[in-house]
């Protein structure tokens, strides 16, 4: 027999510990760890604590192999109207990443790439984080669980015609498939802290679904997910419908990831995000707020896996229609118009009464897509940390509603904010 000894640690002070026997022949086994006064995982204190795995041979004093995972402790929940973690509300400002990794292509394999970079976040008010339509890596979710960036792992299908256009006419092979990627996520995450939600899809056309792919996406994987991870939030689609009933049934789903009307937001324009009030929403994809590249960049790809073709467009482009030496005045301008309308979109999201936090889009540029806070190589454009948590620290204080902004010199008038 084996004794398999579990040890809940907070560097050397152990919190509980719990052990259990194994039998010859027997390979699985259950114990159940009680904690003692724990500190719970929050974004602006992300507690973590380790749980070690001793082995030992029956008789023996000396464990045969060991291991050890970090964990946290956060309950996470929703109302009608709010997002609770731990017994609080949380207003949600989350970055949107397109998982741009010029050295590497493929996800850096090292968990200090990763954090720098995401306390760098947390430093500007970002207290989660989505891929576009992607999952994170062990490395980046272990620097999320460190940073305190909570995370949505969102299955991933491309961007691409082909893969998209699959999840409107499924068959059993597609549904057997993507269930079987979906368990295995879910159990290879599930313990992480940083782990909040798990989405099953992204912009899904509702007119276009069959019946078969709603009950997919909308009842069979978020029932999936809830019975794999009860302790996370579970979305059927982002950037999708703001109700739970439909033509083709109710969904099931913890909050919504809407679209506004008019899909994107002009500057002190107020449209009305509506819902039915039955969960809380996020403002999805928000807001495309861009800048001119900077050709004068260009030297820096020069080590990287990318050619920055796009800087030669650019100034072909300015050339033909005689702009070239414009381009600067451009790159100049078009920085102070993305800080303002960025401002003025996230200033708006949090007076709306029916939206409890954004999926800003993007956190980093995207070559030519110069939408992002910081650049392709995670370097601050326009708007220091200080400034920007006007807009998406914990508590700001906003325009109550937007009104006229050309006032008389010498005239009294009242400013509505709120807080």
């Amino acid at each position: 027999p084996l004794r398999v000894v579990l040890k809940a640690m907070d560097g050397r002070r152990t919190l509980g510990s719990a052990e259990v026997t194994l039998l010859a022949g027997q390979t699985e086994g259950a114990a159940e760890v009680k904690l003692g006064k724990f500190v719970t995982w929050y974004p602006i204190h992300p507690q973590l604590y380790a749980m070690e795995t001793l082995i030992y041979r029956e008789g023996e004093q000396q464990p045969i192999d060991r291991t050890g995972l970090r964990f946290g402790m956060r309950e996470i929940s929703t109302t009608t109207n709010k997002f609770i973690l731990n017994g609080k509300p949380i207003y949600v400002r989350c970055m949107g990443d397109m998982a741009l990794y010029l050295d590497t292509i493929a996800p850096p394999v090292d968990l200090n790439w990763y954090l720098p970079r995401l306390k760098l976040a947390r430093d500007y008010g970002i207290n989660m984080g989505k891929v576009c339509v992607e999952t994170w890596s062990q490395d980046f979710v272990e620097a999320a669980d460190e940073a305190g960036i909570m995370l949505i792992q969102e299955m991933p299908f491309g961007v691409g015609p082909v893969l998209r256009a699959n999840r409107y006419t499924i068959d059993q092979e597609f549904r057997n498939y993507f269930a079987q990627e979906l368990d295995g996520l879910i159990k290879q995450s599930r313990n992480h802290a940083s782990v909040v939600s798990y989405s099953m899809s992204s912009e899904l056309e509702f007119g276009a679904q069959t019946q078969e792919s709603f009950n997919f996406f909308s009842r069979q994987l978020t029932s999936q997910a809830k019975q794999l991870a009860p302790h996370a939030l579970a979305i059927d689609c982002t950037g999708y419908l703001d109700s739970v009933k439909t033509t083709k049934g109710d969904r099931i789903t913890d909050f919504y990831a809407s679209i506004i009307p008019t899909w994107s937001k002009e500057v002190l324009d107020e449209t009305v995000v509506n819902n039915d009030g039955q969960h809380p929403a996020v403002l999805h994809e928000w807001n495309w707020w861009s800048c001119y590249p900077d050709p004068h960049d260009k030297p820096k790809y020069r080590d990287t896996q990318m050619l920055p073709t796009w800087f030669d467009t650019l100034v072909e482009s300015a050339r033909k229609n005689g702009q070239e030496e414009l381009i600067p005045t451009y790159r100049k301008n078009s920085l102070w118009v993305q800080a303002l309308s960025r401002k003025d979109g996230l200033e708006y999201a949090r007076r709306c009464p029916h939206v409890e936090g954004f999926i800003l889009w993007s956190w980093v540029d995207f070559h030519q897509y110069a939408e992002g806070v910081v650049d392709d190589f995670w370097q601050p454009k326009n708007v220091p940390a200080k400034e920007f948590l006007k807009s998406a620290g914990d508590t700001v204080i906003v325009l109550a509603k937007e009104g006229n902004r050309a006032l008389r010199l010498g005239e009294l008038e009242r400013i509505p904010l709120a807080v």
